[in-house]
């Protein structure tokens, strides 16, 4: 079918990829993409060291000053927009902290990978199984892998249990997996090891927003179990 596209907005000066590093006593690098919308100005955010990208963002130009803020993060941004156009100086704010933040015209490119020689890589010397247990009385199933050395057993166990936020069976954070380095350095020890995602996380079922600390343990009980 023939299909004509127009542009639905006239692109602004301001529309691109803007970067900036963000000093927050470990240094971040924030991508910021605004495009120009029949409604406005649209943006989303990028964490790449974070492993974070299209963060949702809502942003407004009212002349030399550029303002952005991200509700799932409670974080703003305001800069005033250099005249040339080459950049925007502002501060960056997030859970009462204010941080100096540069935005420069890029390409919003993604950093290349650092090298984790941390992370194991397959094959592995043991068996690692995908798997699906029940909470029954959240009514809810929860997905992990399982670790089990060679061998017959018995062999003892262990279960990992993520700490504060919702996070995967590998914990990932900022590019590291310290749960699969974990499970790895157990089980060549010789002791099963199991590591799940969080509810709502990867293949867990559930609401992590809805949950309280009494709710987590019988998660954690059903992982024993």
């Amino acid at each position: 079918f023939p299909l004509n596209l127009t542009r639905a907005a006239k692109p602004s000066e301001l529309d691109g990829a803007w970067e900036g590093i963000l000093d927050v006593g470990q240094k971040l690098r924030l991508v910021v993409h605004l495009t120009t919308t029949k409604d406005g100005l649209a943006a989303t955010l990028d964490s790449p060291d974070q492993g974070a990208t299209g963060i949702a963002a809502t942003a407004r130009r009212e002349g030399s000053v550029l303002t952005f803020e991200v509700a799932s993060l409670g974080a703003k941004y305001v800069g005033a927009i250099a005249k040339d156009l080459s950049s925007i100086d502002g501060t960056f704010t997030q859970g009462g902290g204010s941080f100096p933040l540069l935005l420069k015209r890029g390409t919003g490119a993604k950093a290349e990978e650092p090298r984790r020689p941390q992370n194991p890589v397959k094959p592995y010397p043991y068996r690692a199984e995908d798997l699906k247990y029940p909470n029954k009385g959240a009514g809810i199933e929860l997905a992990g892998t399982l670790t089990i050395p060679q061998g017959k057993g018995p062999f003892p166990a262990v279960v990992l249990i993520t700490g504060s936020g919702q996070q995967d069976r590998d914990e990932s954070l900022m590019g590291h997996k310290p749960f699969l380095v974990l499970s790895d350095y157990l089980t060549r020890k010789g002791i099963v090891v199991l590591r799940s995602d969080d509810r709502g996380a990867g293949g867990s079922g559930g609401d992590f927003d809805k949950v309280t600390t009494a709710d987590l343990a019988t998660d954690a009980e059903s992982a024993v179990a």
